[in-house]
């Protein structure tokens, strides 16, 4: 249960940061092609829509999979192994849910300008990622809050 086991999902969780913060850099400074994406309203409707299912699904299974029925039994087994196991899964799981919709709302920002809700998308989808910092602190506060017996 070192923290050193949580390397590889903090380096993940750092990538998904390095790689919206290099697409936007290389996209301002013309290295990236930029309105590569034809307007249309269909496709607008489409951007937009995938958009807000992708942040805000993403945001809210992301933030909430600690709290989910599965995980409070599983973070709060027995033994301190297989909670901590299943904390790297749910790790895991939480950046790729947090992180899918920040790669894809600055990709399509730069793609189609002229799709103005992926601007608060990606808003809200960078906040979300703000959260999703796997840990050790995490983990065992986690498991002391679902260890603790329930008061009546």
């Amino acid at each position: 249960m070192s923290s050193n086991n949580l390397l590889p999902l903090k380096l993940a969780y750092v990538a998904v940061w390095a790689i919206a913060g290099m697409w936007a850099l290389l996209s301002e400074m013309g290295v990236c092609p930029t309105d590569y994406i034809s307007g249309s309203p269909s496709t607008d409707y489409t951007l937009n829509l995938l958009a807000f299912a992708l942040t805000i699904g993403g945001f809210y299974l992301g933030l909430r999979l600690p709290a989910f029925k599965g995980s409070v039994k599983k973070l709060s087994a027995e033994e301190a192994g297989e909670a901590w196991t299943w904390y790297k899964k749910m790790a895991t799981v939480r950046t790729l849910l947090l992180g899918l919709p920040v790669v894809y709302d600055v990709v399509i920002y730069y793609a189609a300008p002229y799709a103005t809700s992926v601007k608060y998308c990606l808003l809200i989808a960078l906040v979300g990622l703000l959260f999703g910092w796997p840990s050790k602190g995490d983990f065992e506060a986690l498991r002391l809050k679902n260890t603790q017996p329930s008061r009546p």
